[in-house]
């Protein structure tokens, strides 16, 4: 996997390590999953998919303004990290160009600045109140770095 597909990756991923030790176990008496045949995704359906969580997280941050608004937004900010984390797991299965790559780079480094401009707001007023909206956004945002080109990626 090339330096560019990783960087989406890990953008677009933003934390999932920190999520992952609690939510992706499986229940003592699930069976495991019968193995399917690998799904490409179009890169116009990534790039779509992409544009469409960052609508989502930007909707949700910009209707924040008291405590059930919070509560609400974390629920949807965990619903739009997961969608990211599954159009990561699609890249690893996708030929890009190197204009679609620099497409998803932008979409997930304005992801990543969305978030840390709204984080520092957010903290400013406390959450509202709200320790699912703090977890939520805790878990987008603490593993970014910005790196040279102005991206945030995973370290």
């Amino acid at each position: 996997m090339n330096k560019t597909i990783k960087h989406i990756r890990a953008a677009l991923i933003l934390g999932t390590a920190a999520l992952a030790s609690g939510l992706l176990q499986a229940a003592p008496d699930t069976p495991p999953a019968a193995p399917t045949a690998e799904k490409k995704t179009e890169p116009a359906t990534l790039v779509k998919q992409m544009e469409t969580a960052y609508d989502e997280i930007k909707t949700q941050l910009n209707g924040i303004h008291d405590r059930p608004t919070a509560d609400a937004a974390a629920a949807r900010l965990k619903n739009a990290k997961t969608a990211l984390s599954a159009i990561g797991t699609s890249l690893n299965q996708t030929m890009l160009t190197s204009g679609e790559k620099q497409q998803l780079l932008d979409i997930s480094s304005n992801i990543g600045r969305l978030l840390i401009q709204n984080k520092t707001i957010l903290e400013s007023n406390e959450y509202y109140g709200s320790d699912e909206l703090r977890a939520a956004m805790q878990a987008f945002v603490t593993p970014m770095k910005k790196n040279a080109s102005g991206a945030y990626i995973m370290p």
